[in-house]
């Protein structure tokens, strides 16, 4: 799209649905002049344990994760929830302490 044809930016957008259709039809790479630098700054909290899987069982993680269009390690955090939530407590309260 060239400059002196690409519609402008509306100040404001009446709904989400219009701000999308807006930006459905058009590319934000037209309206560089219009982009400010953002100082963003946030602190990870999560943590990442790595766990050995046996290559079958990671196979079928990977296959049945795929049927329902979720990333691995969410199909494996719903199961072993899942699992561990029928534990009884006691021996859930003693694997804490070890």
């Amino acid at each position: 799209m060239a400059a002196s044809k690409k519609d402008p930016i509306p100040r404001d957008f009446r709904t989400i649905d219009a701000a999308a259709a807006f930006w459905d039809r058009h590319s934000l790479a037209d309206y560089v002049e219009y982009l400010k630098p953002a100082n963003i700054r946030f602190r990870l909290r999560g943590r990442v344990h790595l766990l050995a899987v046996d290559p079958d069982i990671a196979a079928q993680l990977r296959a049945a994760s795929r049927a329902r269009g979720l990333s691995p390690e969410t199909v494996a955090n719903l199961w072993l929830r899942e699992r561990l939530a029928k534990e009884p407590k006691r021996r859930r309260a003693s694997r804490r302490a070890a």
